[in-house]
């Protein structure tokens, strides 16, 4: 039993996260159906999100299904060198400095307080994150990210 959770365990989970996601945009997109630029706005970022996560996920299953990664537990240890491994790593890497960029250079801020606050009120004027707020969560997301990728690849603690 314990080497079925360990290997397969993410199946459900993705399954799960694409329910979750596509729930979300569904009650985002229901609630806002009069207002088309905040309906394409949502769309494209629900369906980017889960683009993410599904490749996400499709690089753990090829890593799993072709047995070059033992088991989900071995995707905590960067530090073996394995090739699969650190291509997860590296997509998540890539993918983070990419949303950060968007966030603090682009007007990624502005979209995010458009976008994923909507779906919680019709009066957008009373969502009152200010711009900076979100710039100063994402650096710290980041830094928490890039803590965390050390710690795991210096400690080693699931091995």
């Amino acid at each position: 039993m314990e080497f079925i959770l360990e290997k397969y365990i993410w199946i459900p989970v993705a399954f799960f996260f694409i329910l979750l996601s596509l729930a979300a945009k569904f009650l985002a997109l229901k609630k806002h159906n009069s207002n088309p630029e905040l309906k394409r706005g949502i769309t494209t970022f629900y369906n980017t999100f889960l683009l993410f996560f599904l490749i996400l996920f499709g690089i753990l299953g090829y890593g799993i299904f072709s047995e070059k990664v033992e088991s989900l537990s071995h995707f905590l240890d960067p530090a073996s060198g394995n090739k699969i491994v650190l291509i997860f790593w590296g997509y998540i890497g890539v993918s983070y400095l990419g949303l950060c960029s968007w966030a603090l250079f682009g007007n990624g801020g502005a979209s995010l307080i458009k976008y994923i606050r909507a779906p919680t009120s019709d009066n957008l004027e009373e969502t009152k994150i200010p711009e900076e707020n979100i710039k100063k969560i994402v650096l710290l997301n980041l830094a928490v990210f890039i803590a965390f990728f050390i710690f795991l690849w210096v400690a080693r603690p699931f091995l």
